[in-house]
């Protein structure tokens, strides 16, 4: 299609386009575009036509709907054809031939205005013939043609050409035909071929609920699964579905795997019984509120197949032509004779739309750089299909962010204008363009040699309350868009009611212009309020001084002036008081009342004064590891407390019966004045002086048992104390069982205390010599029961052998001493010795030849 261009000489202007008839029919499109940035402000489509030589340029598509054709299967092609224009088509007749290798199936019609076709019967050849006496322009029609390929091998070509011929002249016939080819395999997946379906019309229905079979697939076609409703989606699907409403007549049902295969067939509806009705179109249908309602009526057939003429009711005073929202019914009814019968349709009335908003004068507006004169925006109206006319609001957006349109910055500024219907919101925009325009393209003339304009900020007339701030908001002052520079002049006294006038002037051109604010302060009629000083609530400790901070009161008119305070606080006398401020200005205006609240508390904790610390010592002979201390010694606290005066004192920590243990015992005194509690402690520290004691065993005499002595065993001495821990030591001599040299060992023990305190004592272990050993066994015979001679004999004895020791002699002593032995034996034998009498002379004789070596026998 060819283009033109042709400049728009205003912004109201018009422009002349001038077509060739050779070369102009088709479609055109006028576009409305600024040349500088390319934005486009308007598109509107047209169409040439030749009223008195129409052409229409008829096409045919044709296509395969299933993908993989295996022999034996069937081969689904869908079949468009278009009317492309300009003009409506009459006599159109489109044919398609059953492809070599297959036979026909079904062929019917999808969509569009209903053709009239006649086709071969199903298992034969031939070819399909569907005419119409005329096709509007841009109206289309599809079809689908079905045929069963025949036993053939893979690789063969099935290939279907369909053709559409019409009665006006088409000025492209190379779209007149079209060719869909597909070769014959091994399919991944193999569906079953239906059968066509024939059925009667339910009763009083101008069509059937029809249900049928899906059919079934060999191979790969696909699985099941789970749509985004969880909803199952099957790997075989059909449209129409089983248990679908089909009309009177003939429809195509299309079945289609997964992975490609398809499968169609017919089912046809016949009408063999009375009269019947049914919808055209859904049951339940949504428009939008205030769009006339194209109803898509009802068919009515009589028993013998014929039309019968449908009237429609709607409920609810639904208007079709503007219709209000709601949801209404819609009544159709047809009737012949007696016979009458109805169905309905729920039709449901939406606004989805938002207001259509129309931009009133240029679009876009010009401006010429520098116009003294302010934009004034022509503004724009909006229309709601559903809620008629509703007001428009606008905001408008410039360089540097710009919300209003400046006519010394050049630029493209954009007005929005918004409308909503409470719903939804519409928009439109207007573009401002300010540049540099030849003055018969502007849409606002400029000017010069303007007097300035000065604008005040904010109201002209205002009016303040005494003491009220008064900030002045100024003005501003500009001359065909440029700033002026405004000189104030007046003062406003916001402590004196009276009117106040402040001056605005601004110079340009040689033009002076003023403006005035008038600035009125009122009485003063607001009281005023009071600010308490200092903390509140404020703490004050008992038996201090409290010094009030006081209060202060803001007025507006009159300034800050001393509240006055009420109310006595008593510091020495814990408790809450309350100290009232108040106050009024000199209008008489009295403040809200305010208070401060005084604690008086006592923090502070009673002084204890403990006695002076005290030491005793147990003293001599005492038997108890402490020591009573009386009440005298210990002495008196006492307790003084700022708030309360003197107190009373309780102690703690004084042993049962006053009787102190050895070391410090802490007493603990104290005083409660009703709110604190103080402390104070004195020590009593208890000395252990009493010394230990200690008794050790009598001296010990022994004969020898052995050459190194005899072995003496004793009681080891123990130490006895007041206090427990005491330990006791041996210092001197040998331990119990030791053996003694003979001669005399002295044996000694100490005794320690846990304070330190020790006691001693001694006694002896003495082993005789062997001839003190004979001495005393001498003087003991010469007590015994014996005569003059038998005594002598057995002294004699023991004085040789004493003799013979003193010698050196020692076989000798051992020898008498044998024979010593042998003889006291002898004696107590005979009986002139008692066992008791003789038994320890023999022991002795035995000690000392054991002593002396005679025999070789543990010292004992």
């Amino acid at each position: 299609m060819a283009v033109q261009n042709t400049a728009v000489a205003a912004a109201n202007g018009s422009a002349t386009f001038t077509l060739n008839a050779n070369s102009s029919l088709g479609d055109w499109r006028v576009i409305l575009y600024e040349p500088f940035g390319g934005s486009v402000y308007a598109v509107t489509p047209f169409t040439v036509v030749d009223a008195e030589n129409p052409s229409a340029d008829v096409s045919v598509d044709n296509g395969l709907i299933s993908s993989g054709v295996s022999a034996g299967g069937q081969v689904v092609y869908s079949i468009q054809i278009t009317n492309l224009g300009p003009s409506d088509a009459a006599t159109i007749q489109l044919t398609d031939t059953v492809p070599p290798n297959t036979t026909f199936h079904s062929f019917g019609q999808l969509s569009g205005p209903t053709f009239t076709c006649t086709s071969p019967n199903v298992g034969e050849t031939g070819t399909t013939t569907c005419t119409i006496t005329s096709l509007a322009r841009d109206e289309s029609a599809v079809f689908v043609a079905t045929y069963v390929v025949d036993s053939v091998a893979n690789g063969t070509v099935i290939s279907n050409t369909a053709s559409v011929s019409s009665a006006t002249a088409d000025p492209k016939p190379d779209n007149d035909s079209s060719t869909a080819d597909v070769d014959v395999i091994n399919a991944p997946c193999q569906l079953s071929t239906p059968d066509n379906i024939t059925v009667s019309a339910d009763s009083g229905q101008a069509g059937a609920v029809v249900t049928y079979n899906t059919p079934t697939g060999t191979g790969d076609c696909g699985t099941t699964t789970t749509g985004e409703n969880g909803e199952t989606i099957s790997p075989i699907t059909c449209n129409p579905a089983s248990g679908s409403f089909f009309p009177v007549g003939t429809s195509t049902v299309i079945c289609s795997a997964q992975t490609g295969a398809a499968v169609g067939f017919q089912v046809t509806v016949n009408n063999p019984g009375s009269l019947s009705i049914s919808l055209n179109g859904p049951t339940s249908i949504t428009i939008e509120c205030g769009v006339e309602f194209a109803d898509p009526a009802a068919s009515a057939i009589d028993g013998s197949g014929q039309s019968v003429p449908v009237t429609v009711s709607y409920s609810g005073g639904f208007n079709p032509d503007t219709p209000a929202t709601g949801t209404y019914t819609g009544t159709y009814t047809a009737t012949d004779g007696t016979n009458s019968v109805s169905t309905t349709r729920s039709i449901t009335v939406s606004d989805t739309e938002a207001p259509a908003i129309t931009v009133n004068g240029a679009n876009p507006y010009r401006i010429i750089t520098g116009s003294c004169i302010p934009f004034v925006d022509p503004g724009a109206s909006a229309l709601d299909d559903c809620a008629g006319p509703k007001p428009v609001t606008s905001t408008i957006s410039g360089p540097g962010g710009a919300t209003s349109v400046n006519n010394n910055v050049p630029g493209t500024y954009t007005v929005t204008y918004t409308a909503t219907d409470g719903t939804h919101q519409g928009t439109a925009t207007r573009t401002v363009l300010v540049g540099n325009f030849n003055q018969d393209e502007s849409d606002q003339p400029q000017s010069s040699n303007q007097p300035p304009t000065i604008t005040l900020n904010g109201d002209a007339q205002v009016f303040i309350e005494c003491g009220t701030p008064f900030n002045d908001p100024g003005a501003t002052a500009t001359v065909c868009g440029n700033a002026v520079s405004v000189t104030t002049t007046g003062t406003v006294d916001i402590h004196s009611p009276g009117t106040y006038s402040i001056t605005y002037s601004a110079t340009a051109n040689n033009q002076t212009v003023e403006t005035t604010r008038v600035v009125t302060v009122g009485p003063d009629n607001t009281a005023p309020t009071i600010e308490v000083l200092g903390p509140n609530p404020m703490t004050v400790e008992c038996h201090t001084t409290f010094t009030d901070p006081g209060a202060t009161a803001h007025d507006a008119c009159a300034g800050d002036f001393a509240a006055t305070a009420s109310g006595t606080v008593n510091a020495n006398v814990v408790g809450t008081y309350t100290v009232n401020y108040n106050a009024s200005d000199p209008s008489g205006h009295a403040a809200a009342p305010v208070t401060r609240t005084v604690n008086v508390v006592d923090t502070t904790a009673p002084i204890v004064t403990a006695p002076a610390n005290v030491t005793v010592n147990t003293g001599p002979g005492a038997t108890s590891c402490g020591t009573s201390v009386s009440d005298a010694t210990l002495g008196t606290a006492s307790a003084n407390d700022s708030c309360a005066g003197p107190l009373s004192v309780t102690r703690t920590g004084v042993p049962a019966g006053n009787v102190f243990p050895v070391g410090t015992t802490t007493i603990t005194y104290t005083a409660n004045d009703g709110y604190n509690t103080g402390t104070a402690t004195q020590t009593v520290t208890v000395i252990d002086n009493t010394l230990p004691t200690i008794s050790c065993p009598s001296n010990i005499t022994l004969e020898p048992s052995c050459p190194s002595g005899a072995i003496a065993t004793y009681a080891t001495p123990v130490g006895q104390d007041n206090c427990p821990g005491s330990t006791t030591t041996r210092t001197a001599g040998l331990a119990s069982g030791s053996v003694f040299p003979i001669g005399t060992t002295t044996v000694t023990h100490v005794v320690t205390d846990a304070s330190g305190n020790t006691a001693s004592c001694s006694f002896t272990v003495t082993v005789l010599t062997p001839q003190a050993v004979i001495q005393n066994m001498i003087n003991t015979i010469n007590g015994l029961p014996l005569s003059g001679s038998q005594k002598q004999g057995l002294i004699s004895k023991l004085t040789a052998a004493s003799d013979a020791i003193n010698q050196g002699k020692t076989n000798v002593a051992c020898n008498k001493l044998s024979d010593f032995i042998s003889q006291v034996s002898s004696f107590i034998g005979n009986g002139q010795l008692t066992s008791a009498q003789g038994q320890p002379l023999i022991n002795s004789a035995n000690h000392i030849r054991n002593t002396i070596g005679c025999t070789n026998l543990p010292c004992t």
